[in-house]
């Protein structure tokens, strides 16, 4: 559990503390979790920015013992901390378990299409890696059988823009059969999760030239001018604010601020 002060809201510094503080959840955390403060003097806060892919963090992170960040509970309510700790630990839990089933499958030699696409699921759903898993869907599916189905649902575990799986999946003769039936508003939430995850590939690597490709991509995914230079701009600040180009993001920040 990792707690990072803010530099522009003192209450909630001392709201945090207190919640955490409380004997029952107290207890909680340190039945299974590490507790790690990071103050306003920290040296450290340069390190949790990059960590979390922030440059401005949000206070509370649950990470698993390889840095790994947990989802954090979304509700359109306040919810109590009680809540939000519970929630991290069955995250964890269930991503634990689902690792065990992954090397269970690998282990096992009579390897069973269905049974990988529920390990697929699921590690979308838990928001896991899983260009390994689909490179082996793609390799275990006879190519005849690729049809609608088999698209949409590659399709719905929003592969990295120009990967293996994304390229199967758009250049197949079935993906407009497959892709525009589906819900707009679903469409719009994986085209937004396949431009986030490719963006921090591309953070990750530092590698412009696929940013540059991602960039292209989001436009794509936009009607009108206005929302195509957006989309362009967003990815490009993600990019260079995380990669440390504090120049190019202004540049691009200032244009953004102008005109939004």
């Amino acid at each position: 559990l990792l707690f990072y002060e803010m530099d522009d809201n003192e209450k909630w510094n001392e709201v945090i503390p207190k919640a955490l503080s409380k004997p029952d959840i107290a207890r909680l955390i340190n039945d299974y979790f590490i507790s790690i403060k990071v103050s306003l003097e920290s040296k450290d806060r340069i390190i949790v920015q990059d960590l979390v892919n922030q440059k401005v963090p949000f206070s509370l992170y649950f990470l698993d013992e390889e840095g790994s960040l947990l989802p954090f509970l979304k509700s359109a309510m306040p919810v109590s901390m009680d809540s939000v700790i519970k929630y991290a630990l069955k995250t964890y839990q269930n991503r634990a378990l689902v690792q065990q089933i992954e090397k269970t499958y690998f282990d096992k030699g009579n390897k069973n299409i269905e049974d990988l696409k529920k390990l697929i699921q699921a590690k979308t759903d838990l928001g896991l890696d899983t260009k390994l898993l689909l490179t082996e869907f793609i390799n275990l599916l006879p190519r005849d059988s690729f049809n609608t189905g088999s698209v949409r649902f590659l399709m719905r575990q929003s592969p990295a823009f120009g990967s293996n799986a994304y390229q199967r999946a758009v250049n197949s003769a079935n993906f407009s059969e497959a892709w525009w039936p589906m819900a707009l508003q679903e469409r719009i939430e994986i085209n937004q999760r396949i431009i986030k995850k490719s963006t921090n590939i591309a953070i990750t690597n530092r590698d412009m030239n696929y940013v540059k490709s991602v960039v292209q991509f989001a436009r794509f995914t936009c009607n009108t001018e206005k929302d195509k230079l957006y989309a362009e701009r967003t990815v490009l600040m993600n990019y260079y604010m995380h990669t440390g180009d504090t120049i190019r993001y202004m540049e691009i920040a200032a244009m953004f601020n102008d005109d939004y």
